[in-house]
């Protein structure tokens, strides 16, 4: 019988579609990230970790000590908008350098 170890588990969940459970030290490295106010973006490349452990984590992290999460929805609808100007931002980088290059 074979036994999966975690990173085992996290790959074939990141595969399947889904997010993998982020561990203690994973989740201190990404409240690190949050408290020095890094983008998404720079968050999953740098911990490896899928968007949407990212934003459960943002949930975790914006939810007081002993409180219920946020209303998940808007949670939701305030982190599409921020990821839409992300990219947004993104676009207007891209094409001011194919100016700057054409």
């Amino acid at each position: 019988m074979h036994r999966f170890d975690g990173q085992e588990v996290g790959e074939l969940a990141t595969k399947r579609g889904r997010a993998a459970q982020a561990t203690g030290d994973v989740a201190a490295v990404v409240f690190g990230m949050f408290r020095e106010q890094k983008r998404l973006d720079d968050i999953v490349i740098a911990t490896r970790q899928t968007p949407a452990t990212v934003r459960a984590l943002y949930l975790e992290w914006t939810t007081p000590l002993g409180g219920k999460p946020q209303d998940r929805d808007a949670a939701e609808e305030r982190d599409q908008a921020e990821h839409e100007e992300m990219m947004r931002e993104w676009d207007r980088e891209q094409k001011e350098r194919r100016r700057g290059n054409g």
